[in-house]
């Protein structure tokens, strides 16, 4: 029996791939990478303003 070669997708077919497959996977990481990067930039941030605020609390106590 002759080999038979898979058939391409048509321009419908790699519109609803494009629509809702691989792609949307993709930049649904990279968003959630992007806001997760944010969040501990600015956590990382604010700990350290607190930090910062501690120790001068506790050396003027003293």
């Amino acid at each position: 029996m002759p080999r038979q070669e898979p058939a391409l997708p048509s321009l419908a077919d790699l519109a609803e791939i494009a629509k809702f497959g691989e792609t949307s996977w993709a930049w649904k990481s990279f968003l959630d990478l992007i806001t997760w990067r944010l969040l501990g930039y600015h956590a990382t941030r604010l700990w350290l303003e607190a930090a910062k605020r501690r120790t001068a609390d506790e050396h003027f106590a003293r």
